[in-house]
């Protein structure tokens, strides 16, 4: 009895020290995993907060390409326009040239009869320049177009009757000479409107030609061709230049619009 009351306290004991051990690992265990899960919730909570940061920046950059491609969008479709606007612009270019060159051509076969007799027509700068020189318009001191003028003259005007958008400068030159008139007319300023007036007078006796279209100016002897210094200088620079455009407003619109 006593023998085996020994051997059971000695199992118990034994059994306890197993239970302490035991419980001991249990303990380490249990730190162990409370602290693996700690770290781990502090690694998930970086991996979340570094998670959120990427998706914010990545939210940023889609937006940021949204707007990018919103504005790309747009330049393209300004692009389009403004070559469809400098598509009509050279349209117009080219219309205007081709009517510019067909005044030209018109005006010259009209006065055919007057070449060479003191009459030319140039096509500079988009305009059409009829010079004529006052031996075939005028008497000398005088701004009463003769007979033979006034022939070149009315068939010019039958050329802007065809072409009523045109629009017409009249201008008169003279010469150095000092000019003293007992009239109304006093010096080379007076001479030079008077004579562009008197050629407006019978360009718009014709119907077809408007006269809001014309315009009359006197240069006087300040925009001579050649130096004044001899008479067949002087016999050049007595002229009268009629400038002619095409209307231009439509074109000055587009550019206005291209800009």
């Amino acid at each position: 009895m006593t023998k085996d009351t020994l051997t059971l306290g000695s199992k118990y004991r034994k059994l306890k020290d197993n239970f302490a051990e035991l419980n001991k690992s249990y303990e380490f265990l249990l730190e162990n995993n409370n602290a693996l899960l700690a770290s781990n919730q502090n690694e998930n909570k970086k991996l979340m907060d570094r998670l959120n940061k990427l998706q914010v920046e990545l939210q940023a950059k889609e937006d940021s390409l949204n707007t990018e491609q919103d504005r790309m969008a747009y330049l393209s479709q300004e692009l389009q326009k403004r070559e469809a606007r400098v598509y009509e612009l050279e349209s117009l270019i080219s219309r205007k040239d081709s009517t510019v060159n067909y005044v030209r051509k018109r005006i010259s076969d009209a006065l055919l009869n007057f070449n060479g007799k003191g009459l030319t027509i140039e096509q500079r700068n988009g305009k059409v320049y009829v010079s004529l020189e006052n031996s075939l318009l005028f008497p000398s001191a005088s701004w009463t177009v003769d007979q033979k003028g006034k022939q070149a003259l009315e068939q010019l005007a039958v050329v802007l009757a065809e072409n009523p958008d045109l629009n017409v400068m009249v201008e008169g030159h003279t010469d150095n000479d000092e000019f003293n008139g007992r009239t109304a007319v006093k010096d080379n300023w007076d001479l030079s409107v008077m004579r562009a007036t008197s050629i407006v007078k019978i360009l718009t006796a014709n119907p077809g030609v408007d006269p809001k279209k014309i315009t009359a100016a006197g240069r006087s002897e300040y925009l001579p061709l050649v130096p004044n210094d001899s008479p067949e200088g002087k016999a050049k620079n007595r002229r009268t230049d009629i400038i002619i455009t095409p209307n231009l407003g439509e074109l000055v619109d587009l550019l206005e619009e291209v800009k």
